[in-house]
């Protein structure tokens, strides 16, 4: 396969090889893609991290369907969040309207969190780059 070049003058004056560098960028993006060889062993890795993966997802989902079901079943007069310190410390908050906001922030980090788990999935490979 013959590489064609353009020789190109930028602004600065120095003469350039713009097609050859276009051509490798290419072949090198598309060599990234081809199988490589890989041991059992990476093999079994790369299958554990993807399935790490899938617990996480699998994880932020049942929060996200519990969160719904939450929500679903409020009524706004008998919902609390406590929360707890290190030293048995205990703070119980039931006003309605902090409850809706602390409830719009966990859904936004969950969503957020569940979206970037599937774009790991997603994009995951077993030539080590995900």
């Amino acid at each position: 396969m013959a590489t064609q070049t353009k020789t190109v003058a930028p602004k600065n004056g120095v003469a350039t090889q713009k097609g050859a560098t276009n051509v490798a960028k290419k072949s090198e993006a598309l060599n990234k893609r081809l199988p490589t060889d890989f041991t059992v062993q990476e093999r079994i890795s790369r299958l554990e991290h993807l399935r790490i993966l899938v617990q996480k997802y699998s994880a932020v989902k049942t929060k996200e369907n519990d969160m719904k079901t939450f929500l679903i079943e409020a009524d706004g007069s008998q919902e609390y969040v406590i929360f707890f310190s290190g030293h048995d410390e205990k703070m119980r908050i039931t006003n309605t309207s902090i409850l809706k906001k602390l409830v719009q922030v966990i859904q936004s980090e969950m969503k957020s969190y569940r979206e970037s788990v599937e774009n790991d999935i997603l994009s995951f490979s077993f030539d080590g780059e995900a």
